[in-house]
């Protein structure tokens, strides 16, 4: 019966099954490689409500999978591989050329290289950088609120898991996997580079609860939400048009 499932799960993805390409059914599939003759459909369903979404798991680190119930080794390298060929090899790296960056200002510019000198005393294993990934998911108005709200007292580190375990502890929802999901999903796109760069952090706990701040919080939600990108360009090309 276990076999025939498992037989069922790839015919349904190698065919294209829409229902194949739910995070819960790629996450599924993708354990049978790794945990053999085994249920593993509740691991992968546990394994999403703890992290949030399929793109938070991949990016958790081996400590962390395999602090997880039911993961063993394998199954967290298994993870970890598919998160770095969808880093270094995946078309999704590519940056968006309709949708440029704005260029820097005078103020952030130099805050940037005030911090240069910090930065590069910080220990290397956080300064990793990795390709950038846009999320499939729009942002809610409470969760950008709350990331601009918490960023100026951000502790001063580089590192994402310190970041995430101060989120997890700051954000003002009530359930702890709500605050875990979305300590992932503030994290992830405030600091698309894979480190909590120093210029960001210390234009925050400069410019607290100011419009300049609220600005550079949705300018980086906004690089990773390409849906959200989408509407705006239409919306400014439907307006050209009605004007002329």
């Amino acid at each position: 019966m276990q076999k025939g499932h498992r037989q069922r799960l790839r015919d349904r993805f190698v065919s294209g099954e829409e229902s194949s390409r739910s995070e819960e059914a790629l996450l599924e599939l993708l354990l049978t490689y790794a945990i053999p003759q085994k249920d593993v459909q509740p691991l992968a369903a546990h394994l999403l409500s703890e992290h949030g979404n399929l793109s938070s798991l991949l990016e958790a680190s081996m400590e962390s999978l395999c602090q997880s119930s039911g993961v063993k080794e394998n199954s967290a390298v298994l993870l970890k591989l598919v998160d770095w060929i969808r880093q270094h090899h995946g078309h999704s790296g590519i940056v968006r050329e309709k949708f440029k960056p704005p260029i820097q200002t005078e103020l952030f510019k130099d805050i940037s290289a005030d911090t240069d000198q910090q930065a590069s005393g910080v220990a290397e294993p956080y300064r990793k950088r990795v390709i950038r990934r846009y999320g499939t998911e729009m942002f809610g108005k409470a969760v950008l609120k709350e990331a601009i709200q918490i960023l100026p007292t951000l502790p001063d580190s580089e590192s994402l898991d310190d970041i995430r375990s101060f989120l997890r502890i700051k954000l003002h929802f009530s359930a702890e996997l709500t605050r875990k999901r979305y300590a992932n999903y503030i994290t992830r796109r405030m600091f698309p580079e894979g480190y909590a760069d120093a210029p960001l952090r210390l234009f925050a706990k400069t410019y607290p609860n100011t419009k300049e701040l609220q600005d550079v919080c949705f300018y980086r939600f906004l690089l990773s939400e390409p849906l959200e990108v989408d509407i705006i360009e239409e919306l400014i090309s439907n307006i050209s048009k009605s004007m002329w």
